[in-house]
């Protein structure tokens, strides 16, 4: 399970956005992606997700990725749906997630069947 990009280049524009983007992120690894305002980081991050196909080069991805995007997002329905997101209801840990998203004191029968 590791992710290697080899010789990446994306060029979504007259500049390329990325160029000769090389590395290898092994299972338990940490990488930081840093960079002034329109380095590509976000494009970087999109690529390696599938949602950018690379120009020249290549991307593997052997095992799972999760991506937390700075922009929150919520889907067409109730609060319940977009905490289920499709699987059956659990109580500990529809609880759970109540609680990591600090809803415990606001949440009422009303709020969770509320539509977006």
């Amino acid at each position: 399970n590791e992710c290697v990009f080899i010789n990446f280049n994306l060029q979504e524009s007259e500049s390329p956005t990325l160029k000769g983007v090389s590395f290898t992120l092994r299972p338990g690894e940490l990488l930081t992606v840093i960079g002034p305002v329109g380095a590509g980081k976000s494009s970087l991050l999109r690529a390696l997700l599938g949602e950018l196909p690379p120009s020249q080069g290549q991307v593997s991805v052997h095992g799972r990725i999760v991506y937390v995007s700075q922009q929150p997002w919520v889907f067409s329905g109730t609060v319940r749906s977009n905490i289920l997101f499709g699987k059956k209801y659990e109580e500990e840990r529809y609880e759970k997630v109540i609680k990591a998203c600090a809803l415990e004191e606001v949440m009422t029968p009303k709020l969770d069947i509320l539509e977006f």
